[in-house]
């Protein structure tokens, strides 16, 4: 379901309805009584359960499932939806404007003051007009995107456009213009079970019911790699829907085999029965696109892999499929370099320690004092002495004066209980990752301009809330990752998947168009840079971090993102 994305919603407190002479406006998508919905998009995951609750059709759109929601229980509907759904309701009696983020990033909403205006819209481009004809950028938002850090969450590029944080609602009214959170991500009570098999067993019923949950149809997609996120929720499907028509799109790199793991891939693909699209990574290198780099209007955001991206987006549409599954947010789930060794000491399980540091030693190449310091003192001082020693990470080298002006990154302050132990609240903090909801909302623009509804149910309120409750032995257990994930996906993947321990990164793909075949595409931006003149980066330093990454100096490729910026400012500014 959705908009029309390119029409702006437009609020105004002196009528208390949206007008403004001259300016076009979004029309109802639906009405029901005294509420017009001016916009939705996403997936409602338990449809079926609110349309019992509330004693309604099957046959009701979700527009109207919508209405209904907002009319029984007003601004207190969103906490009743889940999925990735955000909407915006006008409600003409009580002269309110109500526009609900989802938890997840999926459907971003932005919005801007105008005088006594609110102006909404699920782009940013659709709010560029209304700005002053001399578009100021956020040197904050810049500065943050040149260190190849994510910006905050209710941020963008532009000075004046604001975002709705995922979780938040928007309400305008006789009250004036207020952000409510309706869902916030909260330090939860631990789960105690039996066993790994209960652990595992309850982990398998969630998956289930969540995923069971995004599956409204008979013929789709999953992106398939050889690790487990995404191979658990192509297992799920194919489980609950047995008969249906799943295809999988996997990457093969024959010419590259540190990137490839096709091996892994076509076992899963084979043995749940999926038909199988190989597509060729090493034709995809960064930059491979005749036109280079693309930004949109909205942002100076762009995936190195964002060739790959759309290889696989034509792929599936060229086959129909309108619907893709991915494992986006596995790691945040399970893994991670989170490791259980100090909650175990704090706890006063020394042997089980010592068994588990024994068990680990032959697959570290650190040692016993590189592994104490590094996975079990570190944790610990970072735990108990954050507040005391906040710290600030350096920009890059290159960063330029303007925006050194500004920088700030200091590390968030923790918002969790001082009981909670430092693997679990190292958890929760990667749960709260703003670089999560950006790369979602990223992955569904570029899927939406090739007609794909791309859902990652791993990113489910519900299964977030499940991993924060989770004994940090569960996900890390003597050098073996995603523990709970593995046992509950013993009986249902092949048991090389299941056991695997390391993992297959993309990088020499990049590697390959910046190192290699592209170099004279990113010398071009480096040469009289637009961002230099703005002083946004310093240039010289700029052209030596790359002059030495081509010669294989090091591998950082943080240049990247003052590549993606320089493009930008070329092709907007």
């Amino acid at each position: 379901m959705g908009g029309v994305v390119g029409t702006p919603i437009i609020w105004s407190w002196d009528s208390a309805r949206q007008t403004e002479s001259g300016e076009t406006n979004a029309l109802p998508l639906g009405t029901v009584n005294h509420c017009d919905c001016l916009h939705a998009a996403g997936l409602i995951a338990n449809r079926d359960e609110l349309r019992r609750d509330l004693g309604l059709p099957t046959s009701i759109s979700d527009i109207d499932l919508i209405l209904r929601l907002y009319d029984r229980f007003e601004v207190a509907a969103a906490g009743r939806i889940a999925g990735c759904v955000s909407f915006v309701v006008h409600d003409r009696e009580r002269g309110r404007l109500l526009a609900v983020a989802d938890r997840s990033g999926r459907s971003r909403l932005y919005y801007l003051r105008k005088r006594d205006l609110v102006v909404l819209a699920p782009e940013i481009k659709a709010l560029l007009p209304f700005l002053d004809s001399l578009r100021t950028l956020d040197r904050l938002s810049i500065a943050a995107h040149v260190c190849r850090k994510p910006i905050s969450l209710d941020a963008t590029y532009y000075e004046g456009v604001r975002a709705v944080e995922p979780g938040t609602m928007l309400v305008a009214d006789h009250l004036g213009l207020r952000l409510v959170s309706y869902w916030r991500l909260e330090p939860q009570p631990l789960l105690k079970l039996k066993s790994d098999d209960a652990y595992a067993e309850a982990l398998q019923d969630l998956l289930s019911g969540v995923i069971g949950q995004y599956l409204d149809t008979e013929s789709f997609g999953i992106t398939l790699s050889g690790g487990l996120d995404s191979t658990a929720v192509a297992a799920v499907l194919r489980r609950l829907a047995p008969k249906a028509r799943i295809v999988a799109f996997r990457w093969v790199a024959p010419d590259l085999p540190e990137a490839d793991e096709s091996g892994l891939s076509v076992a899963v693909a084979r043995g749940l029965d999926l038909e199988d699209v190989a597509l060729d990574a090493g034709s995809c290198w960064t930059l491979s696109a005749p036109d280079g780099i693309q930004t949109s209007e909205s942002s100076p955001f762009y995936n190195c892999y964002t060739e790959m991206w759309q290889e696989m987006f034509t792929a599936a549409a060229r086959r129909g499929i309108r619907v893709l599954f991915t494992g986006l947010s596995g790691d945040h789930l399970f893994g991670g370099n989170i490791y259980a060794y100090p909650d175990l000491l704090l706890t006063g399980r020394w042997w089980e320690l010592v068994r588990q540091l024994q068990e680990h030693l032959p697959h570290s190449k650190m040692g016993l004092r590189g592994i104490l310091s590094c996975m079990v003192l570190r944790p610990i001082l970072r735990q108990a002495f954050f507040r005391q020693l906040p710290r600030r990470s350096r920009p890059v080298s290159w960063l330029g004066r303007r925006l050194r002006e500004v920088y700030s990154d200091p590390l968030r302050e923790l918002s969790i209980p001082r009981w909670m132990l430092p693997g679990r609240a190292q958890r929760f903090l990667a749960l709260l990752d703003p670089a999560l909801p950006q790369a979602n909302e990223e992955i569904n623009r570029m899927a939406g301009l090739y007609g794909i509804d791309v859902r990652s149910p791993l990113l489910d309120h519900r299964l977030i809330e499940f991993a924060t409750r989770l004994p940090t032995e569960q996900t890390f257990r003597a050098a073996v990752r995603k523990v709970i994930l593995r046992n509950a996906m013993r009986n249902y993947l092949p048991e090389t998947v299941v056991q695997r321990r390391t993992k297959i990164y993309p990088d020499t793909i990049c590697f390959r168009g910046l190192r290699e075949r592209e170099t004279a595409k990113v010398w071009a931006l480096l040469t009289d840079m637009r961002a230099a003149e703005l002083g946004y980066v310093h240039q010289d330093k700029l052209r030596e971090v790359y002059r030495s990454f081509v010669a294989g100096e090091h591998n950082d490729t943080r240049f990247w993102n003052s590549l993606t910026l320089e493009a930008w400012l070329r092709r907007w500014f």
